[in-house]
């Protein structure tokens, strides 16, 4: 799954919009801020499947590696925070907009003449 979703996210969203999500959720209010969007989102997403069993240290030293953004424990701490929920939030909500098709593939009544429901439902007296 998580494999899957790694390679749909850079198909359904560009850096530019990744970017603009982190700051309409207030989550990157800066220009020169040392995480961006989408430095955070593969941070959380793909890093490690245990993020939850991973240090600040560790994860600071995550960023360093693969990111070149050099950050302490404090800094990383910090990022957490209710902006950081709100910005997963409305990223998984556009990609799942834009994954998922608004309108029925198939439409029943084009390709059947009727369409029989039954139905199970008893009453009591």
């Amino acid at each position: 799954m998580v494999r899957r979703l790694k390679q749909e996210l850079p198909k359904t969203f560009t850096l530019r919009e990744i970017q603009q999500l982190a700051a309409d959720s207030k989550y990157h209010r800066r220009a020169d801020a040392k995480i961006n969007g989408y430095t955070f989102l593969q941070l959380v997403l793909f890093h490690s499947p245990s993020l939850m069993n991973d240090t600040l240290e560790d994860l600071s030293q995550y960023l360093e590696i693969e990111h070149s953004v050099d950050i302490s424990k404090q800094a990383l701490h910090e990022r957490f925070n209710v902006y950081a929920v709100e910005f997963l939030k409305v990223v998984f909500k556009e990609f799942l907009n834009k994954k998922i098709p608004k309108e029925p593939i198939i439409n029943l009544k084009t390709r059947f003449r009727r369409i029989l429901i039954k139905d199970s439902t008893a009453f009591g007296v």
